[in-house]
């Protein structure tokens, strides 16, 4: 996700802080000015580039019922992109964009080309009283995360992972295993811990980033709304194994902070991630979803 820039040295790559000079940006940082993307995690994926069909799978795939040929190799980048924000307009527009992770990898800029788009049950007991509360965010979840491993996620010759995504299926489930080794229930998914972690602290005023001001509008009205019964199982390895979950809960407070945060994921968080879909896949120029050889 975005985040707001504090070194830019540290936080860029060389080849940005070369191609922008470090004065330029450690000015638009010393004002709050200078944000970045920066995509770790694909750049650590084990198979780039991969084939439409995953290999120990691929048994009749082919025109003639045997294995598909391995002729159309997917790619995928692993960007790092510059934005600076300007404060009279409300406007972030892009700075840069690095794809390659090399030493001498190209900075795009808007003079060099057009932008490029680089592109996410805990409770079911209905006689406890937080039932009635808490059914509304937790509902067929069970159900379309089931759904999904047997569609989204799906792992086998004709994987949609595979056609939908230049990633593929093994990919996105070894970046689900990356985050969730590092997931933390408030530091990850509580709205102001996860705002503060990419520099979005209260001195940073950038009222454009709809995403917090409007964000924080619902995560408050939430917290005004929610005031330990199902702590033990959350948190208990061979259950829900929710790491950063309260073991118990010894005052109403630690309540109310749970309840905010999973009301936030299950609306605003949920909402900013998927609602704007359409608009971003139906017209297809503005979605560059796979890169393929011929």
């Amino acid at each position: 996700m975005i985040e707001v820039a504090k070194d830019p040295e540290k936080q860029l790559s060389k080849n940005i802080v070369n191609h922008f000079g470090k004065n330029k940006l450690q000015e638009l940082t010393d004002k709050n000015q200078l944000l970045f993307v920066s995509y770790d995690d694909l750049a650590d994926l084990k198979v780039n580039p991969h084939q439409m069909f995953p290999l120990p799978m691929n048994d009749e795939s082919g025109p003639d019922g045997g294995p598909a040929p391995q002729v159309h190799p997917k790619f995928f980048y692993a960007p790092i992109v510059a934005f600076t924000y300007d404060y009279d307009k409300d406007e972030l527009d892009v700075l840069g964009i690095q794809l390659e992770r090399t030493d001498d990898a190209r900075v795009y800029t808007k003079n060099t080309c057009a932008t490029h788009h680089c592109y996410y049950n805990t409770l079911r007991q209905a006689r406890h009283p937080l039932y009635t509360f808490l059914r509304q965010t937790s509902r067929d979840t069970l159900v379309l995360n089931w759904a999904a491993r047997g569609s989204l996620v799906k792992y086998d010759a004709n994987a949609f992972g595979d056609y939908q995504s230049p990633v593929g299926v093994g990919q996105v489930m070894q970046l689900i295993n990356k985050m969730w080794s590092r997931y933390s229930f408030f530091e990850s998914t509580g709205l102001p811990n996860e705002l503060a972690s990419r520099g979005f602290t209260e001195d940073v005023q950038i009222p454009a980033y709809l995403y917090r001001e409007d964000g924080m509008k619902l995560w408050n009205a939430i917290g005004g709304f929610a005031t330990d019964f199902w702590a033990k199982e959350t948190t208990d390895p061979d259950k829900g194994a929710v790491k950063g979950f309260p073991t118990s809960f010894e005052d109403k407070e630690t309540v109310a902070k749970v309840l905010q945060t999973i009301m936030w994921m299950a609306s605003g968080l949920h909402a900013a991630v998927n609602f704007p879909q359409y608009d971003e896949f139906a017209y297809v120029p503005t979605n560059h979803g796979i890169f393929v050889q011929t």
